[in-house]
């Protein structure tokens, strides 16, 4: 009855995560463009792609973390130190292309490495004393992993979401002009202006138009964006 109870309520988060990914991610990408977050808005479309994508990623985390290590017998402190590990390698992806020799470290790289690999480790600790727990010992402990299981999602995919654009080179722009296509919200395009000589977009100003405008948009790749 347990299990069956513990499923169900998995279940039922899964669409509100669904939701809550697409909102972050996109919050991340509005973010580096300084799109005002009023303009965020959701549809079915999305929120069935971002909840099927954290059932694969969820279960090819699950799978990677239950091959490469054996908990039983282990230490504590050997068990953290794997976890811290994993999650170093995990997250590289984020913080990878910003190493670079003598530059300075990132105290919320290294804070978002070590709240991962805390997660991990108190996630699996949880798991260890799961037939054990009874109750409210068990409720009060799934709601906290649910928890931060929820926020190092979140702040992942908005993390994601930011880099993403960071990292493009190919952009479709209205014809003529240096106004980019970066969104859309309702029936209005998100227009942003980028800057040649910066490699920047221009954060303080954003264009809004109507699609049924006669806009001729072109393809255009430009150099690595120098902007965070």
């Amino acid at each position: 009855m347990t299990r069956k109870f513990d499923l169900a309520i998995a279940v039922a988060l899964i669409p509100i995560l669904g939701t809550g990914l697409v909102l972050m991610d996109q919050l991340g990408r509005f973010l580096f463009y300084g799109i005002p977050a009023e303009l965020l808005e959701i549809d079915a479309y999305k929120v069935l792609v971002s909840s099927l994508s954290m059932i694969v990623v969820g279960c090819a985390l699950l799978y990677a973390g239950a091959s490469f290590y054996d908990p039983a017998g282990q230490k504590p402190a050997v068990r953290l130190v794997f976890h811290l590990g994993f999650a170093a390698a995990l997250t590289s992806p984020f913080w990878a292309r910003d190493v670079q020799f003598g530059a300075r470290v990132s105290i919320p790289t290294v804070a978002f490495v070590l709240f991962t690999g805390g997660v991990f480790f108190s996630t699996e600790r949880w798991l260890r004393q799961h037939r054990t727990l009874r109750g409210r010992e068990r409720l009060s402990g799934l709601g906290l992993i649910c928890c931060l299981l929820t926020i190092l999602v979140f702040l992942a995919t908005l993390t994601h979401g930011y880099l993403g654009e960071r990292d493009r080179t190919s952009f479709t722009f209205v014809a003529g002009s240096n106004d980019a296509f970066v969104g859309r919200t309702g029936e209005l395009l998100i227009l942003k202006g980028y800057d040649p000589r910066t490699r920047c977009f221009v954060r303080a100003r954003t264009k809004l138009v109507t699609v049924e405008s006669a806009l001729t948009m072109e393809q255009r790749s430009v150099p690595q964006l120098a902007c965070d």
